[in-house]
């Protein structure tokens, strides 16, 4: 006899809903129509969108950066949850760093550099070698991005609706909150296009792998360094990075993501905001998580 299936009780699932509630942010509703009045009327034409086009600084290959949840917001708890008034709104817009080809091409070097924990064949530069010599690597990483869900959907989306200007992504940001690199490294795209996008917003959290790369060093004004290690989070806070740790040894000197110990969401937190001017970096940590998380690793070249 097939084991019956757990179901969730009426008073846990209304909590559930009540924490996700998943409201249309009226004014980018409107705005978006005015910006695209071609798709104007779609509710599919109110996901992914492209706003910038260009070279990666990481590989030289073309990327581009889409928005998405701007109208019907995420459901990921974690970051935050949604309200009847503007005052209150409190989800998170997402921005991907995707490849600008036809197909989708998850966890590609041109938007995810040499991060220790994607997976890929081919070349890479391991992490914080002193000569930064190429090797051939064939990795299976733990990245905790669930890529085939909603990053896949929203690059089929920017595939299919019209992209729109950088100003215009602005715009659709301004006075809300911004979740940049929900897939794929800040570092992919130049510094001026994330102060041209993020002007006006509310709050935004962002993270790179490349904090250790000398022409990166200007993103640590909004980018919090995503280190793997107590060794790496050491080193990056001794280059002046707050940083954020996947903490799979246990032993980060971090504090403890208020996700995981008072179970708030990014957006009642904001402890990892970008508009923050510290007067020191700061640590936090948090479990490695995720459905890949026991190919968790290390990263070459470290102590």
């Amino acid at each position: 006899m097939a084991k019956r299936e757990k179901r969730v009780s009426s008073a846990t699932l209304g909590r559930l809903k009540k924490r996700v509630k998943r409201i249309a942010d009226r004014r980018n509703r409107d705005l978006v129509r005015k910006l695209a009045p071609e798709q104007a009327g779609s509710k599919t034409k109110e996901s992914g969108r492209t706003v910038w086009r260009g070279a990666s600084l990481l590989t030289g290959e073309p990327v581009r950066v889409v928005v998405s949840g701007y109208v019907i917001p995420s459901e990921n708890t974690k970051m935050g949850y949604g309200a009847e008034s503007l005052q209150d709104h409190q989800q998170y817009i997402q921005v991907w760093i995707f490849t600008d080809t036809e197909d989708f091409r998850p966890m590609d070097r041109a938007i995810c550099g040499d991060c220790g924990q994607r997976t890929y064949k081919g070349k890479s530069a391991p992490f914080l070698w002193e000569d930064g010599a190429e090797v051939m690597e064939d990795v299976e990483g733990a990245c905790y991005v669930r890529w085939s869900e909603g990053p896949r959907a929203a690059f089929l989306a920017s595939n299919r609706n019209a992209a729109l200007s950088l100003k215009a992504g602005s715009q659709l940001l301004a006075d809300r909150l911004v979740r940049i690199g929900a897939a794929g490294d800040p570092a992919a795209v130049p510094a001026h296009v994330w102060k041209t996008l993020l002007k006006g917003c509310k709050s935004f959290t962002a993270y790179t792998h490349q904090w250790n790369r000398p022409e990166f060093q200007a993103l640590k004004a909004f980018c919090m360094a995503s280190t793997d290690s107590r060794a790496e989070e050491v080193k990056a806070l001794a280059m002046g990075w707050s940083c954020f740790t996947a903490d799979g040894n246990g032993d980060s000197m971090g504090k403890e993501c208020l996700n995981n110990s008072h179970n708030l969401s990014c957006a009642e937190c904001r402890a990892c905001d970008g508009m923050h001017r510290r007067s020191k970096p700061v640590a936090y940590k948090v479990a490695v998580h995720g459905p890949l998380s026991k190919r968790f690793r290390i990263r070459k070249g470290i102590a």
